[in-house]
């Protein structure tokens, strides 16, 4: 043993070691204890309150004791309480008092002791008396003690894998969500031990692969398993690595449901990243061999010891980076609502659980170690239950010791409703728009329309988080007061709860792992196996879907295809793009690829080609009303068109043709509109009738007639159509005051049968149908009118017949347009059927006020003719540049047969070929040469509303402006106009000028200003290349600013 150095040499020895050069540090400052940055935020907080009641205070003193009273007061008054409870909890004021003790310490100093505990007394027993008098109380709890038993564990799983409708940024998204769950799960760990905490946000602290072990062993059956440790970075053992908890986690010795074995999401992320560094392939694993009583440990490749086990899936976030416990959370919690629960359960609520158990089988030092704790009470004190799980009932009367109940009572303690609606009900959601909260933000939002300017760019932003808010809150009110209603019956269910069943097909993998996680199978067994490649299959893919059935991409005929587009930043940073798949591009293709008919069944996804094959395809299922879908909504899943749209009014017609009855509508707004016009036929039909209302449906199962249009309708939107109704929008309903100095004429009712009056002066309007005279007329001849030679020939927009459904012929007539800087009179068999409605720009159509646009936008159902005369012209070649005029002279003579009825239910007649289309995305459908026999558009695609009558398109420059449905168009032989929506056929186009537009701006010229009595400014416009008579006034609010500076200046 050495000897025993005296003082002297004691130092001595240090400071020939250095201990006099270390100075740094070495001053009177106090040392505090080291926090982490979120921790330091609340301290802040509290100081910053503090520093807020002295201003209101002026004299306050932290060292006087009164005045902290005061401040502990105010601070609980102003706590929000927890789930809809405004009270605060006693604990919140605890960690207020305590956070500002501690942040007042380190800059200040220190409030002495005795004034520290009088102010926590305080709190405990004189605080609650205070509050009582102002109504309110201090919650001795925050919130009761919750317990997410395996049946709520199965209800998420069966919800995330079985029953799922969201989209994930990643596939792998829920592979790594239901490993890092079952991990928690099994341990009993909080939420921010495997992946990074609340608490330590950007320290990137959590689970890596140098943590984790992995191994193969031989059970004690002596078949070879998979096992895994992990090592939780737990509460309060920052300084203390060496202590943490380890947990191991294994494939298991019989069957159980494949959705509880952890080893399951673990091994397909660790093959799907390829993170073995001897092994790759499932088939490599399973053939290992261990000895017996020995485990082979599988090392890792070098390349991924410092990634995190749980990586961040989100495309948003950084390629590698760990998954923060903020992101989990809120998805955990997101599942819980859809899962059906009001209040969802936590991991908090699951560590619970699991702490129960292990304090049950285990001693009290294996509890702590397995819990991360190093209190003994702390489980006593938080996590026990108040139902102890002992049968006093089996043990005081000598019966077998049951635990089911208890078990199930504390299951109860979270409260789930398998029919939890996820959006307010039509009634609700009617009432909640109408409510004064959401009026009033509403109409916030509308007086900033189109601003554009720092402050209203962010007031805007904000309304729209408040209006979220209120939105969320008032859904998450109804679902807590929605009454439990087990039922199978699907027309009682949530409208989102049927989504997966529609969507399903589109992932072969997730509608297989739907099925095969919820069977009681072995890992190593052929359905254990065929989930685990599943697994693996998503955790590479990089979209939930791929392609649509029916519409694969080797169906594209294309020679070359340039449809590629930029990702969002994969997590394999060697991936910068890759294809594109274009479901509507392939559909075109491929039909058009076809000389004759074809046509794309998506109910059942295969092809049919010759109208007589889809007919009585169609009629097959009209047939068998159970292959028809409730819901007959279009349905757009991973931007791919996984259901098109139906009419539920037409499918119940039966005087339609089978191929009428069952039209697929593939674009939302054209299937809107369709359903919401026969919609107003069908009420209008059964008040006529004095029938009462049923719903319309094929099925029959909607039960029995309604109260009336509005619960009709309601029904409608919640159960069959959603969405279906046109609601006017922000821009549509601040513009009503716009035509006040317009005189708008009323019609009239004119009983059936009798003609249009003209003598009592009243402008008649003429809704136009567009039709010609081949679809109206079948095989009849057509007669070619005779045109004057002092006359020019004008067809419009496009060279369609006009149809009418008066009685009586007219002769014809003379048609005055006034077109850009001249007016040309056309003489044109003009036969109308009179209506009430207005044009897209406001006055009604009349003769001398309508164009070729306008007459192009109008339509009409045809159906209801009951006579028609027509006439069409032949045009002559269109003159380059002016696609829409001719001066082509001809004669001809005009005669109007009498027509029956004629049946217009096919889109196109079955001896005429289908208009071809060419695959430019900068196209729109234009003025062409022939007639084409369309009552309107022949495709229901959202990029394909219209197409050109003899299949020609004209490619466009951009969009330079929009008013309503209109777009002010520039081609690229430099000629502008105004066009209508439906002939616009990319909707890229509108996108990409809907995302720089900032109101009227280059379509439109200012004639003069006007002040309201509400005192805001008016423009005059004039719509370049429209008639005056379109001249229009628009509210400041919708003009772009830089067209009232051009107008200043």
């Amino acid at each position: 043993m050495p000897r025993k150095k005296s003082p002297q040499e004691f130092f001595r020895r240090g400071k020939d070691r250095g201990s006099e050069n270390c100075t740094e540090g070495i001053d009177g400052s106090a040392v505090h204890k080291k926090i982490t940055d979120k921790v330091m935020k609340g301290y802040q907080r509290m100081v910053d309150l503090w520093s807020q009641y002295a201003k209101d205070h002026p004299g306050a003193s932290p060292y006087d004791l009164k005045t902290l009273k005061d401040f502990v007061k105010d601070i609980a008054f102003g706590i929000d309480g927890a789930e809809d409870n405004s009270d605060p909890a006693e604990g919140t004021v605890m960690v207020y008092w305590k956070q500002f003790m501690a942040g007042w310490r380190r800059e200040n100093d220190a409030i002495p002791k005795n004034i520290t505990l009088s102010v926590t007394n305080f709190i405990k027993y004189e605080l609650p008396d205070i509050l009582r008098t102002e109504g309110k109380e201090i919650l001795k709890n925050k919130r009761p003690r919750r317990f997410g038993t395996k049946n709520h564990f199965l209800h998420l799983g069966r919800q995330l894998w079985g029953n799922d409708w969201v989209v994930c940024d990643k596939p792998a998204t829920r592979v790594y969500d239901w490993a890092d769950l079952l991990a928690i799960v099994c341990s009993s760990a909080r939420v921010g031990e495997y992946i990074e905490s609340t608490c330590r946000a950007g320290s990137g602290r959590g689970l890596y692969y140098r943590n984790v072990t992995f191994g193969v062993f031989l059970n004690e059956h002596g078949n070879a398993e998979f096992a895994v440790q992990l090592v939780r970075d737990a509460k309060g053992m920052t300084d203390n690595p060496a202590k943490r908890p380890e947990h191991s986690l294994y494939e298991g010795l019989g069957e159980m449901p494949l959705i509880c074995n952890p080893m399951l999401p673990i091994l397909a992320i660790l093959i799907g990243t390829k993170a073995f560094k001897d092994y790759e392939t499932i088939e490599d694993l399973l053939n290992i061999q261990p000895s017996e009583g020995e485990m082979i440990h599988l090392q890792w490749k070098e390349s991924v010891l410092d990634l995190p086990f749980f990586k961040s899936m989100s495309a948003r976030g950084t390629p590698g980076k760990i998954e923060t416990a903020t992101a989990f959370s809120k998805r955990l919690r997101l599942l819980g609502f859809r899962a059906g629960y009001s209040r969802p359960p936590t991991i908090h609520d699951f560590r619970a659980e699991g702490l129960y158990w292990i304090d049950k089988l285990y001693s009290v030092a294996q509890r702590m170690k397995h819990a991360g704790q190093k209190d003994p009470n702390t489980y006593n004190n938080h996590y026990q239950p108040n139902n102890s799980g002992t049968d006093g009932q089996g043990s005081y009367f000598g019966l077998d010791v049951r635990n089911i109940a208890n078990d199930l009572f504390r299951g109860l303690t979270l409260a789930r409703n398998p029919q939890l609606w996820q959006t307010l009900p039509a009634e609700k959601q009617e009432e909640f728009q109408n409510s004064p909260e959401f009026s009033k933000i509403e109409n916030k939002l509308a007086t900033l329309q189109g601003q554009r300017d720092t402050d209203s760019v962010t007031r805007r932003r904000n309304l729209y988080a408040e209006r979220r808010r209120l939105t969320e809150k008032e859904v998450r009110k109804y679902q807590k007061a929605q009454t439990l209603r087990p039922s199978g019956d699907r027309f009682l269910q949530c409208y989102h709860r049927c989504i997966f069943d529609r969507v399903r097909f589109l992932m072969p993998e997730r509608d297989r792992l739907a099925s095969t996680l919820f069977e009681i199978h072995a890992l190593r067994s052929p359905t254990g196996l065929s989930a685990l490649r599943d697994m693996v299959a998503l955790c590479e893919k990089d979209a939930e879907v791929e392609f649509r059935p029916g519409l694969e991409p080797e169906k594209c005929h294309c020679s070359s295809r340039p449809h590629q587009r930029k990702l969002v930043k994969s997590t394999d940073s060697n991936i910068k793009t890759q294809s594109f798949y274009d479901w509507k591009h392939i559909y075109r293709c491929y039909k058009n690829s076809h000389t004759d008919f074809a046509e794309l069944c998506f109910l059942c996804n295969n092809w049919f080609f010759g109208e007589a094959q889809w007919s009585s395809h169609c009629q097959a299922h009209l047939n068998c009303p159970e292959t028809l879908p409730i819901q007959c909504d279009p349905l757009i899943y991973g931007n791919v068109l996984a259901a098109a749209g139906y009419c539920l009014f037409c499918m119940a017609d039966v005087s339609l043709p089978p191929e009428e009855r069952l039209r697929q509508f593939l674009d939302k707004y054209l299937w809107k509109d369709h359903v919401h016009d026969h919609y107003e036929k069908y009420v209008q039909m059964t008040a006529d009738e004095e029938k009462s209302i049923e719903c319309p449906h094929i099925g029959g199962r909607c039960g029995s007639a309604f109260e009336s249009v509005k619960h009709f309708r309601y029904h409608l939107l919640d159960v069959h159509c959603p969405g279906f109704t046109k609601e006017s929008s922000v821009l549509e309903m601040a513009t009503k005051e716009d035509n006040e100095d317009r005189t708008r004429a009323k019609i009239p009712k004119r009983s059936k049968g009798s003609k249009p009056s003209t003598e009592d002066g009243i402008k008649t309007g003429f809704h136009f149908i567009d039709e010609t005279a081949e679809i109206v007329c079948g095989n009849r001849p057509t007669v070619i009118p005779k045109v004057p030679s002092n006359r020019s020939v004008l067809p419009l927009n496009s060279p369609r017949g006009w149809v009418w459904t008066d009685e009586a012929a007219m002769s014809v007539e003379t048609l005055s347009l006034p077109i850009n800087s001249g007016t040309i009179e056309a003489d044109l068999g003009l036969l109308f059927e009179e209506t009430s409605c207005p044009d897209a720009f406001g006055p009604r159509l009349t003769l001398d006020t309508m164009d070729r646009g306008m007459l192009s936008n109008v339509e009409s159902d045809v159906s209801s003719l009951t006579s028609i005369q027509t006439a069409a012209c032949s045009p002559p070649p269109v003159q380059a540049g002016r696609p829409w005029l001719s001066s082509n002279e001809e004669s001809c003579d005009l005669t109007a047969p009498d027509l029956e009825t004629p049946d217009l239910s096919p889109i196109y007649s079955a001896s005429q070929q289908r208009p071809p289309i060419i695959e430019d995305h900068n196209c729109i459908s234009k003025a062409g040469p022939e007639p084409v026999a369309a009552v309107e558009s022949s495709s229901d695609l959202d990029d394909e509303p219209a197409h050109a009558p003899d299949g020609k398109h004209y490619t466009v420059d951009r969009l330079l402006d929009r008013w309503k449905g209109w777009f002010y168009v520039k081609w690229f032989d430099g000629s502008c106009s105004w066009e209508p929506r439906k002939n616009i056929l990319d909707p890229g186009l509108i996108e990409d000028l809907e995302r720089n537009h900032r109101g009227l701006h280059l379509g439109v010229e200012v004639i003069r200003p006007r002040s309201t009595k509400g005192r805001k400014t008016e423009y005059r416009v004039h719509f370049k290349g429209r008639p005056k008579e379109e001249d229009t006034w628009v509210a400041e609010k919708y003009m772009s600013p830089k067209l009232i500076v051009k107008r200043l200046v």
